[in-house]
């Protein structure tokens, strides 16, 4: 992403809620990274990455474009994550904005 002129703010899972939510608010778009893992609700990087895609999905919601590229991981993510969410949530994924890779 640097090469290709991008800024890059890192965002670690272990990050406090508070800090996760700052660094949202100064980007303007996100890359979850890929890997194997095993991972489900209660992991602290499964848990940060689907309060990421929340507030992407609050953003696009409020009108604020905020792409989410997906890596093979974050497809794996986004299906549990967004599919245990209430109905509301899975309907708006629709709408979540994504590139096309």
């Amino acid at each position: 992403m640097q090469s290709a002129g991008a800024r890059v703010i890192p965002i670690f899972y272990d990050m406090t809620e508070a800090e996760i939510r700052y660094r949202f608010s100064v980007i303007n778009g996100l890359l979850l990274p890929g890997g194997g893992a095993n991972l489900h609700r209660g992991h602290k990087f499964y848990d940060t990455a689907e309060l990421l895609v929340n507030l992407a999905i609050k953003a696009n919601d409020n009108g604020d474009y905020f792409p989410v590229s997906p890596s093979l991981f974050a497809e794996a993510l986004g299906g549990p994550a967004l599919g245990s969410q209430p109905r509301g949530v899975r309907a708006r994924r629709a709408r979540l904005a994504m590139p096309h890779l």
